[in-house]
């Protein structure tokens, strides 16, 4: 029974992080088959979307841009990086308004020290996911 209670002493954190890594893994997979769903419905139906992104949540108006609002872990933390507002804009081409520069929305756990990222090329409306370095978004994850 001791050596028991010593295995699970041992392993117990490096499960939880294991865990809080994959719903930060999770969250940035739903996040980002968000903002490609609001792309093809501003595509499809030719409108633009305005996309609100808090940091637990994603929003985005009119109706009918996103099918219903994309909730996250309650221990995962969005962190918008050189964004002007709270969210961004997609175009009828599904191309991204945002404000220029490097758009990186971080995804934080409070639970595990890993970090990822999503880049988003604003002229393209292109979507990178990656692992957060503390400076840049390496395409590796």
């Amino acid at each position: 029974m001791a050596i028991v209670s010593i295995l699970a002493a041992i392993g117990l954190p490096s499960m939880i992080g294991f865990f809080a890594n994959q719903n930060l893994k999770s969250d940035l997979i739903a996040v980002k088959g968000a903002l490609q769903e609001i792309q093809r419905v501003a595509i499809k139906k030719g409108m633009a979307c305005q996309v609100t992104i808090t940091s637990h949540d994603i929003q985005a108006s009119p109706a009918g841009c996103l099918p219903s609002a994309v909730d996250l872990d309650d221990n995962t933390h969005l962190e918008l990086v050189n964004f002007p507002g709270p969210g961004l804009q997609v175009s009828y081409r599904g191309t991204f308004h945002i404000g220029g520069g490097d758009n990186l929305i971080l995804f934080h756990h409070s639970q595990t020290s890993q970090e990822y990222c999503l880049a988003l090329s604003e002229p393209l409306g292109l979507l990178r996911p990656g692992v957060w370095s503390g400076s840049a978004c390496s395409a590796r994850w």
